[in-house]
């Protein structure tokens, strides 16, 4: 049983640890390009996982608030256009005004 646990441990290290620096690549090609702002990359690990992971599990809520029609292929498309277009619009790097 407890090694159970430990091997748990070790995945979860991994796997935060593979979230962590593909997040902070993300960032810091983006900084580098100026096309991103800096953000804090565990935040945005966690925001990410959470926009992907909650629209599965709330699947009910949903299903409701789009007129109790099943889950289809478009409206997972569109959630992810939209998740994609909110992510990258509210990292995107402020304009740079001349002056």
């Amino acid at each position: 049983m407890h090694g159970d646990r430990e091997a748990g441990r070790q995945a979860l290290k991994f796997m935060a640890a593979r979230g962590y620096a593909v997040t902070r690549k993300i960032i810091d090609d983006g900084l580098k390009h100026g096309q991103l702002r800096e953000v804090d990359p565990r935040f945005l690990h966690v925001a990410m996982v959470g926009l992907c992971e909650y629209f599965v599990t709330a699947k009910p809520l949903v299903q409701e608030l789009f007129g109790g029609q099943p889950m289809s292929a478009a409206l997972t498309e569109a959630y992810a256009d939209f998740v994609a277009d909110l992510l990258f619009r509210g990292l995107q790097a402020p304009e740079r005004r001349p002056g």
